[in-house]
């Protein structure tokens, strides 16, 4: 498993190396100031963006809708990926 960050505060303190040698996960460093190169976060941002402002009222997230849209999203397969989003986070379908 791999996660991909700019190496901020949040991702570099010992806790978070921590986390992430006990779990086995490998941390990949992105171009903090080169969107373009964090296209994958870029996306993603937008996606969620999109879900919320689409089944939010009034940015208030708390809502039937918008657990339906990220349970949806989950279990929607993505272009050029073999699993689920939900298969990748959690190892089976949600």
């Amino acid at each position: 498993v791999v996660v991909e960050s700019d190496g901020g505060p949040p991702f570099n303190g010992e806790e978070w190396k921590t986390f992430l040698n006990r779990w086995q996960i490998q941390h990949r460093l992105s171009s903090a100031m080169y969107p373009e190169s964090n296209s994958r976060a870029e996306i993603g941002v937008r996606i969620a963006r999109r879900l919320i402002a689409d089944n939010s009222v009034n940015g208030n997230i708390d809502r039937d809708e918008v657990t339906r849209a990220l349970l949806q999203y989950l279990n929607t397969p993505l272009k050029g990926l073999t699993k689920i989003p939900a298969q990748i986070i959690y190892g089976r379908k949600i």
